[in-house]
């Protein structure tokens, strides 16, 4: 009966974990728009709320982009505010210090091999990006490029690692359960095909990073180049860029088996640089 109480409490706690991420977004997305209504009535026309949100001019959308950026921008803010003020997750004095310099390089790299490896495989296997024009837009602005660089790579690294994989860390005696639990959720999140299958993979390699340093910190720094790299990317090549790239080379294959076996060969090294496993997750393992 102990355990099953345990499994309710943990699954109730991950649930409730990913309301608040959807509440926070859902509240501050719809005021963003919202405002952006307002300015667009009060600065260009006076239209209908429907109307606005509906229309098909380049101006009133990027109004309407520009909201949801702003609004994406506070919800991410807001939730990390919530995560460490109800102690969700902890954030150490000494945090930016947690992780050795030569550590928190080679995992930059073993995210830097993974990303080359899951952007082929998803181009491979011809996933839709259903939200791609959204994205276009957001990437228009400042606030929207922040939001997707920034910001957003470090909430979900506080919010899906920390407080989600963390939690599960302490009720599976198995790392590799908990880890792809939260990489599934990770994934789900973004309701989007090419992105559900992107980041669910990329959130193994993530949630393998902060279970083996027992930190945050290379996770995130490897979230946030992921991240700022597809926005250079996009800026720089356009949004096919990828798809231009693997379907106009010969070499695609040899680069896939390339990047992966260097990912091994840093995870390997990554395992020999580092001691043990961090003692709250060995203990926590014993504990069930």
């Amino acid at each position: 009966m102990g355990k099953l109480v345990k499994r309710v409490y943990l699954f109730a706690t991950v649930a409730k974990l990913v309301a608040y991420f959807f509440i926070y977004q859902l509240i501050f997305i719809a005021v963003g728009q919202y405002v952006s209504y307002l300015l667009y009535n009060y600065l260009a026309e006076p239209i209908t709320y429907k109307e606005f949100i509906t229309s098909t001019s380049n101006i009133a959308q990027q109004y309407s982009s520009n909201g949801v950026a702003v609004g994406m921008l506070l919800s991410s803010l807001v939730t990390i505010g919530h995560l460490l003020v109800f102690k969700y997750v902890r954030i150490s004095k000494g945090f930016l210090h947690e992780v050795k310099r030569n550590v928190l390089v080679l995992s930059t790299l073993f995210i830097g091999c993974m990303m080359i490896v899951f952007n082929i495989i998803a181009v491979w296997l011809g996933l839709e990006n259903n939200f791609q024009r959204e994205i276009e837009q957001m990437l228009d602005s400042g606030t929207g490029i922040i939001s997707i660089a920034i910001i957003g790579p470090v909430l979900e690294e506080l919010l899906f690692r920390g407080a989600i994989q963390g939690t599960l860390l302490h009720f599976f005696n198995k790392p590799w359960v908990a880890i792809v639990i939260a990489s599934l959720l990770f994934g789900a999140i973004h309701g989007n095909p090419v992105q559900i299958f992107y980041a669910t993979c990329m959130g193994i390699g993530f949630g393998w990073i902060y279970y083996r340093t027992g930190s945050l910190l290379p996770a995130i720094v490897g979230h946030i180049v992921n991240n700022s790299l597809a926005v250079i990317s996009n800026h720089l090549y356009g949004p096919t860029a990828t798809e231009e790239i693997v379907n106009n080379t010969t070499a695609d294959i040899t680069t896939v088996i390339v990047a992966a076996i260097c990912a091994a060969l840093l995870a390997y090294v990554i395992n020999k640089t580092l001691p043990a496993v961090p003692k709250p997750w060995h203990e926590a393992s014993e504990m069930i």
